[in-house]
């Protein structure tokens, strides 16, 4: 994967609920306990006590690697406002990445000096937009509708990141047997994120590269802290809960790309 992003022709602290992700219940659940039943027998027959079975569930260190992975991912929260820090190798610029995301729709800029990138999923598709704010006077924005799903996106405006935290958490997070991970030590995230689990992972639909989940348990656990590709690294910084109205609608009105005929 190219962590360095180019686009062809184109934070404040935790402070929110943040939604998980659902379907982590197999892995996830601390503990199970049933009641018993009081006997239906007459009052002179002894009547048996409540009995309790409480099923007790792996400690991370006893899953292997690709089921503590599993575990993590699938706990991801659905619905969050991050900002990093993309350190590129080679001849292009560092660049901070915001990804915002809510349920299906997710919003992804990359900043570079004066020029940000935009990506938008929503409704009406995905849309690419570029922002060039000049010295002096107004910001330059052109956004243009580039496809029906993510999946539809054409090279040309595809600056992958958004891989990360879509593609790439819901393939660790089913696993398969071409998928292979090994544990790769842990990070650390900045202020009260705490810690982070890091996984190589190659294989399956996968980049091959060394994620990082934040692992503390808090609303943010499961959400990407840290990847590492022979092209650079991507690093969380801060993450809140997405609350402004409007976020998912592009900066000006999208032209549809034009068709050969």
């Amino acid at each position: 994967m190219r962590v360095g992003v180019s686009w062809g022709c184109l934070g404040p602290s935790y402070s929110g609920a943040v939604t998980f992700r659902a379907g982590a219940t197999c892995l996830v659940a601390s503990a199970v306990i049933l009641a018993g039943c009081t006997s239906t027998e007459p009052q002179t027959a002894p009547t048996p006590s409540p009995t309790r079975s409480v099923v007790t569930l792996p400690s991370p260190k006893q899953l292997t690697a690709g089921e503590r992975a599993q575990q993590l991912t699938a706990l991801s929260p659905e619905r969050f406002d991050a900002l990093y820090r993309l350190i590129s190798k080679g001849p292009r610029p560092d660049a901070k990445v915001r990804m915002r995301t809510k349920g299906e729709r997710f919003r992804l800029d990359v900043m570079k000096r004066r020029t940000t990138a935009v990506l938008v999923y929503g409704p009406r598709g995905v849309i690419s937009c570029q922002i060039i704010k000049p010295k002096k006077g107004k910001a330059d924005k052109a956004c243009f509708l580039v496809a029906s799903t993510p999946k539809g996106l054409p090279d040309l405006f595809d600056p992958q990141v958004q891989r990360l935290f879509r593609s790439a958490t819901r393939a660790i997070s089913a696993g398969g047997k071409k998928l292979r991970v090994r544990r790769a030590g842990t990070w650390r995230a900045p202020g009260r994120l705490g810690p982070s689990e890091c996984f190589a992972v190659t294989g399956g639909d996968v980049d091959n590269g060394t994620y990082c989940y934040l692992s503390k348990p808090a609303p943010t656990i499961g959400l990407l802290a840290r990847a590492i590709f022979p092209s650079g690294k991507l690093e969380l910084r801060q993450v809140k809960d997405v609350s402004r109205k409007g976020l998912f609608r592009p900066p000006v009105r999208p032209t549809p790309l034009p068709t050969g005929g």
